[in-house]
């Protein structure tokens, strides 16, 4: 909402004609976003498109700035995104987890953060953000500018599996509704391929006894080299702890359209620890892509009372649920995802000689082929032994 102090009205139809404040969004930057880590790593250089991945999340960094030299401007504010590279054109939607990006509420920044790394070089003579960072925690803001004030935004987006093949989405921020006032600089853009290196379907941390089990499966992959494993204790930063480059067991299996499995063994674990891992996937030019970490409190070993499937969290879901499972005795296991029919649609663990203890997966709604399935209920089937239990989830889109 513009402020502006009484003046007689022809003057203001006089000042109307002749003047009006702008916000305009100007440069950008696409970072690589793990949703923990406060310094990020940019995936291309500034106003340079890129290339994301299915359940891929990054951040969008881009400057707002108030181009008026005598007034200031408050109103709201609404990050968007089409595949109509004219915000003032073509259908502009909103963020959320049944469109093509959903937004994706990171623990990276704190509001004003300091201003480092800044996005301008030469925008209407601004320099930097004088305003500082602002991480958003919702893509509808309010925010208010002194005159001449810029600030750097910064937004994390996940791609999902509503997104098109093949297809390039710009990202837009609108005041009020409507296009901003000022136009814009450039227009921030990334080309979804669901072909990328490596999709990956589930990865999950169980604890055995004094070590940790890392299992994960890719729904497919492309041109990838192999997988890097990285571990934060208690906190710390982000440490490599094996890597295809020395581990032969994480290189990739080939050019795979139905997935592989991968499992690594930390043992270097104490109780009580807080462990988060996260995997790194490297395609045949050494880009590097960050996958979301699973996170793990190592306990003194209990052995659980009886064989139990638990509940499914969240539920519904969209785009992925999580849930665990408790086994009291050693045993076979299986467990698969299933439609109301009985008919297998994912298989998460075959035939698995696996001991006492609890066990952490999750399923994000695609088949063994990685094709997304439709919204509607689904089975967790868990047998384990000669025990079998059932429970319902339901997939919202």
């Amino acid at each position: 909402m513009k402020k502006k102090t009484f003046f007689p009205l022809l003057f203001l139809l006089l000042f109307y004609t002749t003047s009006f404040a702008y916000i305009y969004q100007g440069n950008w930057r696409f970072y690589q976003d793990d949703a923990t880590e406060s310094a990020a790593t940019a995936i291309a250089a500034e106003n340079t498109s890129i290339t994301v991945a299915p359940g891929q999340v990054i951040r969008l960094r881009v400057e707002l700035y108030n181009d008026d030299g005598d007034d200031y401007w408050n109103d709201n504010f609404d990050l968007r995104y089409s595949t109509s590279n004219d915000p003032s054109s073509g259908t502009w939607n909103t963020l959320s987890s049944s469109e093509a990006f959903d937004f994706y509420d990171s623990s990276f920044l704190t509001n004003n953060a300091t201003v480092s790394a800044n996005l301008l070089t030469t925008t209407s003579g601004f320099t930097h953000a004088t305003g500082g960072i602002v991480k958003e925690d919702n893509p509808k803001f309010i925010q208010s500018f002194l005159i001449a004030e810029s600030f750097e935004n910064v937004f994390s987006i996940q791609a999902t599996s509503n997104a098109v093949d093949a297809t390039t989405y710009y990202f837009a921020v609108h005041m009020a509704n409507d296009p901003l006032m000022g136009g814009y600089a450039t227009i921030p853009s990334v080309t979804y391929d669901a072909s990328l290196p490596v999709s990956l379907a589930s990865f999950t941390a169980q604890q055995k006894k004094n070590t940790v089990l890392l299992n994960w499966r890719t729904a497919s992959e492309v041109d990838h080299q192999g997988f890097i494993v990285e571990r934060k204790v208690n906190g710390s930063s982000w440490m490599q702890i094996t890597s295809y480059v020395t581990n032969t067991d994480l290189l990739a299996r080939g050019d795979v359209s139905s997935g592989a499995d991968y499992e690594f063994t930390d043992t270097d674990v104490r109780s009580g620890d807080k462990l988060s891992y996260r995997l790194l996937d490297v395609d045949v030019n050494g880009v590097t892509t960050i996958n979301k970490p699973v996170s793990i409190t190592i306990e003194d070993s209990v052995v659980p009372e009886k064989t139990a499937l638990l509940p499914a969290y969240p539920n519904p879901f969209n785009p992925d649920t999580r849930f665990q499972y408790q086994l009291k005795d050693e045993t076979h296991v299986d467990l698969y995802i299933a439609d109301l029919l009985g008919r297998t649609v994912r298989t998460l663990v075959s035939n698995s000689r696996q001991e006492a203890g609890l066990y952490n997966l999750q399923w994000n709604g695609v088949d063994d082929l990685g094709t997304p399935q439709s919204s509607g209920i689904y089975l967790i089937v868990l047998q384990a032994g000669n025990q079998t239990q059932i429970q319902k989830i339901t997939l919202l889109k």
